[in-house]
């Protein structure tokens, strides 16, 4: 009797941790999160509420890092920003456009450093200007990010052309 009480134990103590493990978050999960993330805040859609978009791209210093190097996305965005400056650029980008989706498609994500992550995605936007133009445009984008007070942050990222898919 005391042996099957021992063994019920056992099997409900593994069975709990697998449990706790399968529950917690890889830093790979969270990695892909913070790309969600950034593709929602990039994402409008017609007749969205401005005030929720206002509460969106306002939280950009939960996925930014206080100083973030930006290449090759173009003027608006190009250089050392900040969370701030990063919203408000997110602000005068989305108010081109009526509807405009941004996706992070086929990530790799390496860890090369403890608290690093670089990421190699196929980022996708595609919409309605105001202006009546629609626009559907494919870039490869690189993603450094940092681990900064255990959350993942962006601190550098990089938009390549794609010549050909």
């Amino acid at each position: 009797m005391k042996r099957i009480f021992l063994l019920l134990l056992a099997v409900i103590a593994v069975g709990t941790a697998v449990f706790f493990f399968m529950r917690s978050d890889s830093d790979e999960l969270r990695v892909k999160k913070v790309l969600d993330r950034l593709c929602a805040m990039g994402t409008k859609r017609e007749g969205e509420n401005p005030a929720a978009a206002a509460l969106l791209i306002n939280k950009t210093d939960e996925i930014f890092s206080s100083e973030v190097r930006i290449s090759g996305a173009g003027g608006l965005f190009d250089g050392v920003k900040t969370p701030s400056g990063i919203t408000a650029d997110l602000a005068r980008y989305r108010g081109v456009f009526r509807r405009v989706t941004v996706r992070a498609q086929d990530a790799e994500i390496s860890f090369p450093e403890k608290d690093r992550a670089f990421v190699v995605f196929s980022g996708t936007l595609s919409g309605d200007a105001k202006t009546g133009t629609s626009v559907s445009e494919v870039r490869d984008v690189e993603c450094t990010l940092l681990r900064i007070d255990g959350l993942w942050k962006i601190g550098a990222l990089t938009v390549r052309e794609v010549l050909e898919r």
